[in-house]
């Protein structure tokens, strides 16, 4: 199909540019993006190097399947949820919910990582199928925000956290691009903040070192 098909098609369907994004990729998938999303790719080093010295910033990288590579000791200790949930962001928000099914902020999260997943990830990828089958068997609610076909990249955001028995506290988090078709996400709180107190608590008082944990899911260091 031709670009001036596609265009006209998404003038029609009056798409913005992230959906136009999404349309050209799935209308027309380049060779290289599809071979490179269904075979691991080694993660560099040197990311795993910036993981480990920001050891102050919560930190982790993650694939097209919402998949954590590597995770810093702060990301690990403030969302212990990704180990609990085998390291995949997407199962991890919607085991959220069972926990706090009322929560409109989880809820919200729950559905941009849906979003996000069908936006990045190959459809013919076995390890998504395996995710989002695991996750419509679960979660009612996955099936139902999946149907919809939402696809939109997650960029940044903010996320409610109680830091040992704290009141809820709100992180925002950004994610960066990372060479290998991987994403990093990090937290960039503001000095003066709750936030950054909690942070410093933590830093002080329960980190111990450790190193980033990672690579998992199979992903060797370059």
């Amino acid at each position: 199909m031709s670009d001036q098909v596609l265009n006209s098609l998404a003038v029609a369907l009056r798409l913005d540019e992230t959906e136009r994004a999404y349309f050209f990729r799935i209308a027309r998938p380049s060779p290289s993006s599809v071979d490179s999303s269904r075979t691991p790719v080694p993660l560099s080093e040197h990311v795993l190097t910036l993981l480990s010295s920001w050891s102050n910033v919560p930190a982790y990288v993650f694939d097209s399947n919402q998949d954590i590579v590597a995770i810093n000791e702060m990301a690990d200790y403030l969302s212990p949820g990704y180990a609990w949930y085998g390291d995949n962001i997407a199962i991890s928000a919607f085991g959220a919910l069972t926990l706090f099914p009322d929560n409109a902020d989880f809820v919200d999260i729950a559905r941009s990582t849906v979003a996000a997943l069908r936006f990045n990830a190959d459809p013919d990828n076995p390890r998504l199928r395996e995710i989002v089958g695991q996750l419509a068997v679960d979660s009612p609610l996955f099936s139902q925000m999946w149907i919809d076909h939402d696809a939109r990249p997650m960029t940044e955001g903010t996320v409610p956290i109680s830091v040992d028995g704290s009141e809820l506290v709100t992180f925002p988090w950004q994610i960066l691009e990372v060479p290998g078709g991987f994403s990093m996400t990090v937290w960039p709180v503001a000095d003066g903040t709750r936030a950054h107190e909690l942070l410093t608590h933590i830093r002080e008082t329960k980190l111990t070192g450790r190193p980033v944990r990672g690579p998992l899911q199979g992903w060797p260091i370059r």
